[in-house]
């Protein structure tokens, strides 16, 4: 096995190129009216997107909350509803959806625009029942992690036995030179893997053995050609199942296609052979070249079953 190295770092040879440039974490261009005490890191809106558990009908729910402000958050949408949590079925008369968050010290996020795709949407068996993660969008601190600097609650960088374990939360606020950073599928970052890299999240609803539970979830390889490095190295993405108390990763349950260049919606069914709490992401690779390789996920969605 290779020799573990920093999350967001390319290894060639006996050198390293960090994906971020020379400085360890630059600045982010935001709007001071939104910025917090202390640094530059701006309040933000975050929006969940799910399919609702109950009827059947071409609908999505959203669920607004605020990050990296002071709680409790305010909602305010563009049509002055103040719902944190609505609903919106198709036919509808707008394309995009606009909503601004306020922090207990009145600060404002700047707009988050939702574009719903109600062809997603599935009919959904009211019965059936769905995995619910919170923050889906892996919304948190864009930055390049060292080491202890994973910030996208409540998603964990823990690991039984403990080891180097750097996921990043990204976007393009990040200045790179390796590559170009794409757009988050949904919110304002994603996350980023190395491989031999996770992140994980305690289930608020665990599964017993033999329970089955179904979600999507977009995910691609990152593009290092602009590095001219070679990017034939096949990355995989894994979802296994664990228990939260002690972080310990327990079955695989899931494992992924190998991850093309652009992002791809993943249908991923699991079936808990014992107890599991916990969920845990991994992105693993066929070792076939000297550099890492690295994949990104976005955009969680529960689903029914998959096709």
């Amino acid at each position: 096995m290779r020799s573990p190295s920093l999350a967001l770092i390319l290894l060639v040879g006996c050198g390293s190129v960090r994906l971020g440039g020379e400085e360890p974490q630059d600045e982010l261009d935001v709007d001071a009216s939104s910025t917090l005490d202390g640094g530059g890191i701006a309040l933000r809106a975050v929006v969940a997107v799910a399919v609702p558990d109950a009827g059947c009908a071409s609908c999505l729910e959203l669920s607004v909350t605020g990050a990296l402000g002071t709680p409790p958050y305010t909602v305010e949408w563009e049509d002055g509803s103040k719902l944190a949590r609505r609903t919106i079925c198709a036919p509808v008369s707008q394309d995009t959806f606009s909503v601004v968050v306020r922090d207990a010290t009145g600060r404002m996020s700047p707009p988050h625009e939702v574009r719903p795709d109600l062809q997603e949407a599935t009919c959904v068996d009211a019965s059936a029942p769905l995995l619910w993660l919170d923050n889906p969008s892996f919304e948190g601190k864009p930055l390049y992690n060292a080491g202890g600097q994973f910030d996208a609650p409540p998603w964990s960088d823990c690991t039984q036995p403990p080891r180097w374990n750097t996921p990043q939360i990204v976007n393009d606020t990040i200045r790179q030179w390796v590559t170009e950073i794409p757009d988050p599928r949904d919110g304002a970052t994603f996350l980023g893997l190395l491989e031999g890299h996770q992140a994980s999240q305690a289930l608020a609803q665990p599964l017993r053995a033999g329970e089955e539970r179904s979600f999507r979830i977009d995910a691609r390889k990152l593009d290092i050609s602009n590095a001219t490095l070679d990017n034939s190295e096949k990355v995989f993405l894994e979802v296994s199942g664990g228990v939260r108390a002690n972080c310990t990763v327990r079955e695989l349950l899931w494992m992924s296609p190998s991850l093309g260049l652009g992002w791809q919606t993943l249908c991923v069914t699991i079936v808990a052979r014992e107890y599991t709490d916990q969920l845990t992401l991994r992105a693993v690779s066929d070792e076939s070249q000297v550099q890492s390789v690295f994949m990104l996920a976005d955009n969680i969605v529960p689903v029914a079953s998959c096709p």
